[in-house]
């Protein structure tokens, strides 16, 4: 092996290691304080500042350039937020999280086998979670909440969601027929596991969101085998069926008497919490329209439940604390990365349409996530986000490349 080839495969580790020391394991072991003094920035300089011919073309695309001025413009907002504390405290998270996101990015752009590192960190991660907790000695069959310890139950769902999606997007690419085999394994113990943790921790949205990665995948895939349309769907209902079948009967509670059932039958009975947060956020929105509250500041604003709490609503927690100016620019970074995404899958490369579709799939899903939850605020979406515009630029400029070597081909 080469001293390029060692470097590289050095290199890849570290970043592998990087993503889930960050996103898991300092927060596991209530470290998480080093991860954002001492880590990530050393990551971001190892990844990004070291790569001086890099950096203007990283910051200068679309997504990224709104996601800066976004955090800017949240910066700024210190200076007429209604507590100038609350807003400052949340703009030092958002530049840890913006931080994390570009080096990871920066990375991720060197090449596809790149961007299944982080892929495969997240995969990881969903593992190691799930371990830590059949550790924990939960009960699959008690008709209680998955408590909160260092991870909250909301978390649980995030760590699901990327790790799964890691899973489905790493299925397409060419493997050996070993490895198809390893990951179709990981993909079942991934798919009936994520179900159980979802209802162990009681998520609703984290249910909903698993539910539809795990359907709408395994149907994406299916059109890519050679099988007959009939063939297909029945091996794709088979799966699915199977998988939630499996999870129900490790699971005796799943469809009787489990915690989140309860949660899901109360939703009629009154206002939810969440459902309070997105009204509050959005009169307060309106009473300061053009540049909200501040940074932080819905937040602290009294609440008549679950002080201090947010919005579950990234979209309407945008709206109180920025205002519609902040709305447009948070909705930029979101349109420019589904605009690219939609023209990539025009290509009449199959397996690559496959893969489109998938990245395609998990964007809706990414969008709905953002009405259930804020995503901005946390290094497991946002990084998970452009390591998937990563894949996409890589993707494109991959289509081109083959577009090219046929026109060569035909006319050379």
């Amino acid at each position: 092996m080469s001293k390029v080839s060692q470097f590289k495969k050095i290199n890849s580790i570290v970043a592998a290691v990087y993503v889930v020391v960050v996103i898991f394991a300092l927060q596991v072991i209530e470290l998480g304080q080093v991860g954002t003094i001492v880590v990530i920035p050393l990551g971001f300089f190892y990844f990004f500042i070291l790569k001086p011919g890099r950096i203007l073309p990283i910051l200068s695309v679309k997504p990224l350039f709104w996601y800066i001025i976004f955090f800017l413009f949240a910066s700024f907002s210190i200076l007429y937020s209604i507590d100038s504390d609350a807003a400052f405290e949340t703009q030092k998270k958002m530049l840890i999280v913006l931080l994390f996101t570009i080096s990871v990015f920066a990375y991720a752009l060197n090449s596809i086998k790149a961007v299944k590192v982080f892929f495969i960190a997240n995969v990881i991660v969903l593992f190691i979670l799930i371990i830590y907790v059949l550790k924990l000695g939960v009960s699959n069959n008690s008709s209680d909440r998955l408590a909160d310890t260092i991870i909250t139950s909301n978390t649980y769902g995030y760590y699901v969601f990327t790790g799964l999606s890691s899973l489905f997007m790493l299925y397409p690419y060419r493997q050996n027929r070993k490895q198809k085999i390893l990951n179709l394994i990981l993909l079942v113990l991934g798919c009936i596991f994520s179900i159980m943790l979802v209802v162990a921790s009681a998520s609703r949205g984290a249910s909903i969101i698993v539910g539809l990665l795990i359907i709408g995948n395994v149907f994406i895939i299916s059109t890519a085998s050679k099988k007959g349309i009939l063939k297909k769907v029945i091996v794709s209902i088979v799966f699915v069926v199977s998988t939630f079948y499996l999870s129900d009967f490790l699971n005796d509670n799943y469809l009787d008497d489990s915690y989140l059932l309860t949660r899901f039958n109360a939703l009629e009975e009154r206002e939810t919490p969440r459902q309070f947060h997105v009204r509050k956020a959005l009169e307060i929105g309106s009473e300061h329209p053009f540049a909200g509250v501040g940074a932080g500041n819905y937040a602290i604003i009294p609440k008549k439940i679950e002080q201090g709490s947010f919005s579950h609503n990234t979209f309407t927690e945008v709206f109180a604390n920025f205002g519609l100016f902040g709305v447009f620019i948070y909705l930029s970074i979101l349109f420019k990365i589904g605009f690219k995404i939609r023209k990539n899958v025009k290509t009449n490369n199959k397996k690559m349409r496959v893969i489109n579709y998938q990245i395609l799939f998990f964007f809706f899903l990414f969008l709905l996530y953002n009405t259930l939850y804020v995503v901005y605020l946390t290094t497991i979406f946002m990084h998970f986000l452009f390591i998937v515009y990563a894949n996409v630029l890589l993707i494109e400029r991959k289509l081109k490349l083959e577009i090219k070597q046929k026109k060569y081909s035909l006319y050379g």
